[in-house]
Formats: C-alpha cells, structure tokens, sequence
C-alpha cells in the first residue's frame, strides 16, 4: 500500500488545452510502475495528477516526470490553439 499520496491540480485557459494535455499523459499513467501509481482526470479546464507512492523518493520521481510531461503537452497545445 502506498505511504505517500499527493494530488495536483492543474487550470488551463481552455478545455481544449486541458483536453489534450490530459490526453498526453493518458498513455504514461497506463504504463505500470514498480514503486508509484498515478491517474490523471480532467474536469472541464481543470486536470488532476493524483500521485501515490511507496515512497518519497518515488513520489517526487513521478511528481516531476508528470509536470513536465504536462508543461510540454499545453505549451504544444497553445501553439497549436491559442485561447
């Protein structure tokens, strides 16, 4: 059972940039992970990284790989359709 728990939300200026940064990360969280779970849900313009880990090490692991994974999906997004 994870020991470690963390939840992101992140606020987009569109439900379309939400969207497709939601669906970059969709195939990441498929991939099983030794040491982390994470589910990504997206409400409107708003998507959550929810993160569990077995520990903090993982969690900051799974944490950062997410967020950048994310930053690059809506900077695509933008320049693709902006706002």
């Amino acid at each position: 059972m994870p020991e470690h728990t963390l939840v992101v939300t992140l606020d987009f200026a569109s439900e379309a940039h939400a969207r497709a940064v939601q669906a970059s990360l969709a195939p990441e969280v498929t991939e099983p992970i030794q040491r982390s779970w994470t589910a990504v849900t997206l409400q409107g313009r708003r998507v959550s990284i929810d993160i569990r880990a077995e520990d903090i090490s993982s969690l900051r692991a799974s944490l950062n790989s997410n967020l950048r994974l994310a930053d690059e999906a809506a900077r695509i997004a933008q320049r693709a359709r902006p706002a």
